[in-house]
């Protein structure tokens, strides 16, 4: 979860929480005894620093799920095993950091910040305790299915099982790739090219487009325009292999787009210098690319270009850090403050006067709904927040705000909008909220 940088004892937006929530209740509600929850939080290195302590989490899981939520200070151990031996039925306890322990990830830093790798010892140990706390194993964290980490693997667990989150997800992800409805575009972000490197390979035979975004697109950028990246995220063994995977999506007739403006800052924190740079000019040293696209940019295209699928996680947060300076407040999940920033994609198709808009706005709350609203209510055409087929009906609406309840206004408002219109043919309309998950919602909105 996001922690607030001046005071990590406050939680800034509880969406991960209240994502996990069904899959608690329904433990509670089903009979278990007790529910005991593990999670990581930050990048302690495997060092107990106070300030990723899940202390914090405790007293905000509290409000969330009605009840008291006992908090115990490590995750392993026979002070540990004790407490969750018999607890009081209906109890939901909280474990203290998993990362606080090098045998989580296997390997950390010592106190005088060398690197260190855990002991197969130490991690079977580690996993045996972990495993004399309950007995169902659910994994609800998605986020890190992949990695091998001890509290994902669920060693001596006879019944192990998966959470409604970790089930969305999949039921989202197999409705792109089992079924897709072609054209399909993939946006993949992340830090590194190697973590992703089976997911792109794969996708490339699913998909007739990619959008590359992320820390990753600067390997990409780097790599193929030799553009300088400044501090950004650079991906070393991951560049080996960027020639190979342009290489494949070539022969297979897949475009990779690459961002070509960019937000930068000096620093992750709030108070670092923002400004922008560009695919020609480069990110200057000293400055580290944070987001993409910070102004209006146009791509020619041919085809027809339908909805991938409502899927893509939340910002990581520090685009958030550089926007919460000179007065800027976080609210509600999104931004709220005197600086505005927002981008357009338009994607026109020649001849069939179809115009795909893809827009992101930061800034002011209220400021930022009141232009969603002009948005949606713009006239048809150039500019407008659907597009229109040669047949006058209107074929897809692509709307991307940054964060959840934003989005959800702004796609009711448009969705109203669109209502109005006669011509509306609903199958075939989709829609694609960034991190908001409002796509289920919307075919819902649009028969109201």
């Amino acid at each position: 979860v996001p922690q607030d940088k001046k005071d990590p004892s406050v939680i800034t937006n509880t969406a991960r929480i209240d994502g996990a929530m069904p899959t608690i209740k329904y433990c509670l509600d089903g009979g278990a005894k007790a529910v005991i929850l593990m999670s990581h939080l930050g990048r302690p290195d495997g060092l107990p620093k106070p300030e990723y302590s899940m202390a914090p989490v405790a007293k905000c899981l509290e409000a969330i799920v009605g009840k008291p939520v006992t908090f115990l200070k490590d995750c392993v151990g026979p002070e540990v095993e004790a407490a969750c031996a018999d607890p009081e039925p209906g109890s939901v306890i909280l474990l203290e950091n998993l990362r606080y322990h090098v045998e989580e990830e296997g390997k950390g830093l010592d106190e005088a910040g060398a690197k260190v790798k855990a002991s197969p010892e130490s991690v079977t140990a580690f996993r045996a305790s972990l495993a004399k706390l309950g007995d169902v194993y659910v994994s609800d964290a998605f986020g890190t299915a992949h990695r091998a980490h001890s509290s994902m693997v669920g060693d001596g667990y006879e019944v192990k099982t998966s959470g409604f989150l970790v089930a969305k997800e999949l039921e989202a992800f197999g409705k792109v790739l089992d079924a897709p409805v072609k054209p399909v575009l993939a946006i993949l972000g992340g830090a590194k090219v190697s973590d992703k490197i089976q997911l792109i390979k794969n996708m490339l035979d699913k998909v007739d487009k990619m959008i590359i975004g992320g820390g990753m697109a600067y390997t990409f950028l780097k790599v193929l325009h030799n553009m300088p990246i400044g501090s950004s995220l650079y991906d070393e063994e991951g560049a080996k292999i960027v020639s190979e995977i342009m290489a494949d999506a070539k022969a297979k007739g897949v475009e990779i787009t690459l961002p070509v403006d960019f937000v930068i800052s000096s620093k992750f924190g709030e108070d670092g210098d923002i400004s922008t740079a560009t695919l020609d000019a480069g990110i200057p040293d000293g400055f580290m690319g944070l987001d993409c696209v910070a102004k209006v940019h146009r791509d020619e295209q041919g085809g027809d270009h339908g909805l991938q699928d409502d899927h893509l996680e939340r910002p990581d947060g520090r685009l958030r850090d550089v926007l919460l300076r000179d007065g800027h407040q976080e609210h509600d999940g999104h931004h709220r403050g005197g600086h505005h920033r927002r981008s357009h994609h338009r994607h026109r198709r020649g001849g069939h006067g179809h115009l795909l808009q893809e827009v992101r706005h930061r800034g002011q709350g209220d400021a930022r709904l009141d232009r969603w609203r002009r948005i949606a209510r713009a006239p048809r055409g150039k500019g407008s927040a659907w597009s229109r087929g040669p047949d006058g009906q209107v074929k897809q609406l692509m709307a991307a705000p940054e964060s959840g309840r934003l989005g959800r206004h702004m796609a009711r408002e448009t969705c109203a909008r669109l209502r109005k219109s006669a011509k509306v043919e609903l199958r075939g309309l989709w829609a694609w909220m960034l991190g908001c998950g409002c796509a289920p919602a919307v075919e819902g909105w649009l028969r109201e």
